[in-house]
């Protein structure tokens, strides 16, 4: 799971240095728990999701949701693209480190945008 320390550097990254200079404590929090929130809810909810739409460890279910994004490739599914991802994601039943740091630092600035109340 994420640190706070590594949430709040994600936080300080996305953000300019005057926003980050002017952080209520409110607002340090929200980010904080969006990024706590999200890095314990990723690993269980993005591989849902992807069992959810076909993606599986027996391959793609026919006639799902992942079977017709799989032929919008023709068939022939690029390496690295959301079907080869998700694929991935399906067959393991987990996903890394770096994709629950990315959704970990989406959450942490959600979490700062609600706080404050800011318009996007």
């Amino acid at each position: 799971m994420a640190s706070t320390k590594t949430l709040l550097i994600c936080l300080l990254v996305l953000l300019d240095a005057s926003t980050v200079a002017s952080l209520t404590w409110t607002e340090a929090f929200g980010a904080v728990a969006g990024g706590v929130v999200t890095a314990v809810a990723a690993p269980i909810v993005i591989p849902a999701a992807a069992a959810g739409l076909g993606f599986g460890a027996g391959g793609i279910t026919a006639g799902s949701t992942a079977a017709t994004m799989m032929s919008w490739y023709g068939g022939k599914v690029a390496v690295g693209s959301v079907v080869a991802t998700m694929q991935s994601v399906g067959a393991t039943g987990g996903i890394s480190t770096a994709a629950t740091a990315v959704a970990s630092a989406a959450g942490a600035v959600g979490g700062y945008k609600t706080a404050s109340k800011k318009k996007y």
